[in-house]
This record gives C-alpha cells, sequence and structure tokens, in this order.
C-alpha cells in the first residue's frame, strides 16, 4: 500500500515539477506579446471560454 502512495506522490511531484519548468519556459518564449495577444482576444467572456476550449 505504501508503494502505490509513494509512486503516486512522486509522480505527482515530477509533473508539477515539469509543468513548473514549461511555464517558465513559455513566459520566456514568449513574454509580454503572448500576454497582450490574450488580452486582446479574451476581452470578451465568450470569446475567452471559445479560445480556451480551442488551446486545450
Amino acid at each position: 500500500m505504501s508503494e502505490i502512495i509513494f509512486g503516486v506522490a512522486g509522480g505527482l511531484a515530477l509533473f508539477i515539477y515539469g509543468m513548473t519548468l514549461m511555464g517558465e519556459g513559455l513566459k520566456k518564449a514568449a513574454g509580454d506579446r503572448m500576454r497582450s495577444i490574450l488580452a486582446s482576444v479574451t476581452r470578451n467572456p465568450l470569446m475567452g471560454v471559445g479560445v480556451g476550449a480551442l488551446v486545450t
């Protein structure tokens, strides 16, 4: 039982670490330009939902 718990906890830790690294990389790659594009596209809440659905 403890092996399963440690395996799940370790996998979750690696996943969170990877997401953090990817987020930092995207911030460096896109920067302010990406932020301004997202701000202009998501001004309308309905457009925001549509863009979010397409991106994911």
